[in-house]
């Protein structure tokens, strides 16, 4: 356990040191397509103009690639990759989720020391690091519940004769 907490601590200072150097990260998961727009600037592409019915937007900021989903006018996942492709750093993966808190819940790293899984401190949200894609990926929990049930429903529609 003591080995935990000088990890978590570690990532917390970490975060709180690197806040500065990553102003973009600012959106949080929650928040309408027009603040997400308000925190990265006016989308390199998206699904639709029309900021109502997106569901998709794509920004570049601060060196970063930024992939926001939406789903009923709320974001509903966030992605982040470095635009050169590179490593997302464990300093560089806290601060970005500290940043992008929806509320005044805590990230907790669900698998110390390597940080590579987080879990809000709510349960409401997660967030993964892929060392293969190099992308943080933060999702609210209740989305990716629904979207789970709604793509198991679409493997079994063509059963629904038997």
């Amino acid at each position: 356990m003591k080995h935990v907490t000088r990890t978590a601590l570690f990532v917390i200072l970490s975060a709180l040191m690197l806040m500065p150097a990553l102003p973009s990260a600012q959106a949080r998961l929650g928040e309408t397509p027009e603040q997400c727009n308000a925190s990265y600037g006016k989308p390199v592409s998206s699904d639709t103009e029309d900021l109502k019915t997106t569901r998709f937007a794509r920004f570049e900021k601060s060196g970063l690639e930024i992939i926001t989903t939406y789903s009923e006018g709320k974001c509903v996942q966030i992605q982040f990759s470095k635009l050169n492709g590179g490593i997302l750093e464990n300093e560089e993966r806290a601060a970005l989720t500290e940043a992008s808190r929806e509320s005044a819940e805590n990230w907790l790293a669900a698998d110390a020391p390597a940080n590579t899984s987080f879990l809000r401190s709510d349960s409401k949200a997660t967030a993964t690091y892929s060392t293969k894609s190099k992308t943080l990926t933060l999702t609210n929990e209740e989305w990716i519940k629904s979207e789970r049930a709604l793509r198991s429903k679409e493997k079994i529609q063509h059963l629904k004769d038997f």
